[in-house]
């Protein structure tokens, strides 16, 4: 203050300091209060803390049993307690859990196919020109279940199809019959049915077969082929009338590779009017990724279906499950896999199969059903038998099995191309002149393996050296042997190699050559397809001084 002030009002800053000092212990008394707030708030959770205690110095007390502490929660160490866990109990499907069964017996010939009502007159007829007088058991019962599945009228939809029957066993006769008979009284002209097979070999004995059936009637079938180019196939598939494309062929026989070419390449061809889409081989075609061919055919269908955008009715819906092609998949290997299944968008499928092992299928037992899947059938006039040997002695091994069991019709499987080479020299250098052996693999042009598998069929090729790739192309009847030279790595190998004989009713012998390193594997493989230990067959000593 200034000194006139002071001296004016002694006493304000007296009072000014008092009113400071009242403020500051107003403050200092809130601070604390606070701090006592706190102060008994922290005791109250001690005290919440430590009641827990109390109560179990209580229970200590009185005596209370402790409850058990969980392993699960805290693990003990070095008082490990290992469970085994239990396997997730596996539920087939319907339609896999109760198959129809069919016999594999195939010399049941007691019916005639003069005396089977459901075969028409121009059926029975090509039947017999062909030198079928009766059907198989897979014939029997497929044959008549597709054609009663087309007589419902729309929208009505067949239930799509699965058979599963060992090689040689009729299946190509057992969906070709039904689909000829059904569409022979066509009006116009239309893609009707297709057909898709892994290898060209199998697909031209598909088309002949159709071809066969086929006369007398005015359906034209078409072989999807490499030996043609692209353009004079797609002439014999389509021709322009007035401005507009029109299909020249009702039934198309194709290689999944081909048949994508067609569908990305040739203008104006429709499926649209499709009813049936065959899949013969299906274990095998199912796993081929050649341009992906079963995504560009549903999209193609899709595409030729969907192609305008009409109201939705019941007329159209009727319309619509009418379109959907009966799918019919063939196959000597039944697969159980859910997402190979599921990518065939197959339609309530119905099974039949024929069965290695004979058992009492009772409705409520799943564990007899799944002796079914993904097990793998055989004729019951095949015989298979291994034979012990070394591996520097395989070849004259193989040379005494030919020799002292007569074999003048036989094939032999290695696993590549290049062993096929080898084997198929050295074969024609130890037997001479006595037999005529070749080779037949990819090394070899396409007319050139044609005409190996023309003259092993007429007789005048004793002996076929062949790799796996080309092996399901074979389809001869009436061969010896079929003999596993270097052994099989998977299960459906072994099947479609032994496959090649005891065909078509007639006995035939699958020789497997297995030296002491492939015994595990091969019994592995015995396991897998459901069957016993192999009888050993023996050849006399193979003097070790000759290699």
């Amino acid at each position: 203050y200034a000194p006139e002030q002071k001296a004016a009002d002694p006493q304000k800053e007296t009072r000014l300091l008092e009113k400071l000092q009242g403020i500051i212990a107003e403050k200092k008394k809130i601070l604390e209060e606070k701090a006592k707030e706190k102060s008994e708030t922290s005791d109250k959770v001690v005290e919440k803390i430590e009641e827990p205690e109390e109560d179990e110095e209580q229970e200590v007390e009185g005596e209370i049993p402790q409850e058990p502490v969980d392993p699960d929660t805290f693990r003990i160490l070095g008082d490990e307690q290992f469970v085994k866990k239990e396997k997730v109990k596996r539920t087939l499907p319907s339609w896999l859990a109760h198959p129809i069964v069919i016999s594999n017996d195939l010399s049941d010939k007691s019916e005639l196919v003069e005396k089977m009502k459901f075969l028409s007159s121009e059926m029975k007829e090509n039947l017999k020109k062909i030198g079928i007088e009766t059907l198989f058991p897979v014939q029997k019962q497929v044959i008549p279940w597709i054609l009663d599945a087309h007589s419902n009228p729309p929208p009505f939809r067949p239930r799509d199809l699965c058979v599963s029957a060992p090689t040689g066993s009729g299946k190509t006769i057992a969906f070709a019959l039904p689909i000829v008979q059904l569409l022979r009284k066509r009006v116009t002209q239309k893609i009707r049915a297709l057909v898709v097979l892994p290898v060209r070999e199998l697909a031209a004995q598909v088309f002949t077969v159709f071809k066969n059936l086929s006369k007398g009637t005015n359906l034209d079938c078409l072989l999807f082929s490499p030996n043609r180019s692209l353009a004079e196939e797609q002439k014999l598939l389509v021709k322009e009338v007035n401005g507009k494309i029109h299909p020249r062929v009702d039934i198309i026989v194709a290689t999944a590779g081909r048949l994508v070419e067609h569908l990305c390449e040739t203008p104006g061809f429709c499926l649209k009017d499709l009813k049936f889409l065959v899949i013969d081989e299906a274990d095998r075609i199912m796993e081929q990724i050649q341009n992906d061919w079963l995504y560009h055919l549903e999209n193609h269908l899709q595409k030729d279906f969907h192609g305008g955008k009409i109201p939705f009715s019941l007329m159209t819906l009727s319309e619509e499950l009418s379109r959907q092609p009966h799918k019919l998949l063939f196959s000597a290997t039944l697969s159980s896999d859910p997402e190979k299944l599921e990518n065939m968008k197959l339609f309530q499928p119905k099974l039949f199969t024929s069965v290695i092992t004979e058992f009492k299928y009772s409705d409520q037992d799943q564990e007899n059903a799944k002796q079914l899947v993904g097990k793998y059938t055989t004729p019951s006039e095949l015989r298979e038998k291994i034979c012990q040997t070394e591996l520097q002695k395989k070849p004259l091994t193989l040379f005494k099995l030919i020799k002292e069991n007569s074999w003048r019709r036989f094939i032999c499987f290695t696993n590549n191309n290049v062993a096929a080479s080898r084997l198929a020299f050295v074969l024609k250098k130890m037997v001479g002149d006595e037999l005529v052996i070749e080779e037949l693999s990819a090394n070899l042009h396409k007319m050139a393996r044609q005409s190996i598998l023309k003259k092993f069929s007429s007789g005048k090729i004793h002996g076929l050296v062949s790799s796996d790739t080309l092996g399901r192309g074979i389809d001869v009847p009436k061969i010896d042997a079929v003999v596993c030279y270097d052994c099989p790595r998977h299960v459906r190998t072994y099947i479609h190699r032994i496959g090649r004989t005891a065909r078509a009713g007639y006995l035939g012998t699958a020789v497997t050559l297995i030296t002491e390193d492939d015994r595990v594997g091969f019994q592995r493989i015995l396991t897998t397809a459901g069957k016993p230990a192999l009888e050993e067959i023996k050849v006399s000593p193979v003097a070790g001084d000759l290699w």
